[in-house]
Formats: structure tokens, sequence, C-alpha cells
């Protein structure tokens, strides 16, 4: 049996990723999810998080090793604490996307603090042996693991189509927002040259042993 290649990333330039996901509905086949999940998998080797609409699928998941025991996370919400009464946030720097291939944003993203993550996972059941879908939380707090924070609400960004560029645009002056438009249309443009020579729109993560563009970093304004 040939060997296939994994689905490819979507990059910036994809409406995929600037939609919002569709929940996974109760009667969505299971055998299908786990080949979802597989794909998720083995785009990165495991080795990233990943959400559904960064492959093209159009549902509210992602994979994430640092969540559960299998890394699966099935219609995912975040829920604050009550108290305090405003939540508490931290800002993420460093933050990059597979979907933004070499730039990496070092300033304007805003995360939450301390939060619950209700999800849905699949897990065999220890009698039937069948694979079943049942909900799980997980609790995060930014004082224990801050990039852990700030990986799980990268990854419900994606499920709701907003990238790492969005958080940049409002903090920066009009010549720093060109220069980011004319990076990230940079990067874009190589899905729309794809669609027109009907390649596939996006890249092989595992096989990608350069990147699209020239390394890019949005730092914070300079204060004159």
């Amino acid at each position: 049996m040939p060997n296939t290649l994994p689905p490819p990333v979507m990059i910036i330039g994809q409406p995929c990723l600037r939609g919002v996901a569709k929940a996974v509905p109760p009667d969505y086949p299971i055998d299908t999810l786990m080949d979802h999940f597989n794909n998720l998998v083995s785009t990165t080797g495991g080795n990233n998080p990943i959400a559904g609409p960064q492959i093209g699928l159009d549902l509210r998941i992602f994979s994430f090793g640092g969540i559960g025991d299998n890394g699966i996370v099935i219609n995912p919400i975040i829920v604050l604490p009550q108290l305090p009464p405003t939540p508490l946030t931290f800002s993420s720097q460093g933050e990059g996307c597979l979907s933004l291939p070499s730039l990496t944003v070092n300033f304007g993203i805003t995360r939450f603090s301390k939060f619950t993550l209700q999800y849905e996972t699949l897990q065999y059941d220890s009698i039937t042996n069948l694979l079943q879908r049942v909900s799980a939380t997980q609790e995060f707090d930014a004082d224990l693991d801050e990039r852990l924070c700030a990986l799980v609400q990268h990854e419900i960004d994606h499920l709701d189509g907003k990238l790492i560029c969005d958080y940049a645009h409002s903090s920066l002056s009009l010549t720093e927002m060109l220069d980011l438009e004319q990076r990230v249309d940079t990067i874009s443009q190589y899905a729309r040259e794809s669609i027109r020579f009907g390649t596939p729109p996006g890249y092989n993560y595992l096989l990608a042993n350069r990147l699209i563009c020239s390394p890019a970093r949005v730092e914070p304004p300079m204060n004159n």
C-alpha cells in the first residue's frame, strides 16, 4: 500500500482559516472523527498543537498533547472563574503559528490567566472496548504554565477564525501596520498561487526544511 502524505497546513489566504468552525454534532461518526485526529497528528508528527481549520476541517476540534491523556479536544469552551469580577490576563509574547510561517508576534496578544477548559474527547470504554465521546475538564493557570495557557487559547482562536496577526493591528502605527500587512500578504500569496496552479494551498510541515518567506518578528512599537 503506497505511503500517503499528511494533509497540508493551510496558510493565511484560505477561507477555512477565517470562518467560525462548526460544533461537532452528537451523532457525528466516531470513526470519522478519529480519522480527523489522526490526520491532525500526522500533519505535525505530533510535535505541535493544530486545529481542524488548519487542515481544512470546518469542525471545532484541535489536537494538543498538553491536554488530557491523548490530546484530543472536541467542542472546547473556556469557562472563566467568577472571582475576580474582571478576568486576570497576561501579555503573551513570542507566539508563532503554522498558518503564518516565519511570523512571530511579540506584543499585543492578551490571554486569560486562569480558566477551565470544558471539552469532549475520545476514549475506549473499559467494558465494551468501543471508542466513545466523553466529557472532560482541565484547569489552566498562567502562574503554573503561562505558555500552556496561551497555546490553548491560540488553538481556540483558530476555531473562531482569528489569527495572531489580528492582535497586533490595534497597537501598530500606520507604517508598522502596512509593513505587517505586506509580510502577511507575502505568505498568503503562496496560497493564492497554489490554487491558481492546482496544487495544495498549503505546505507539508514535516517536509518544510525552509520557511516560505524571510523570517519576521512583530515587535512592540518604539516610543520616541
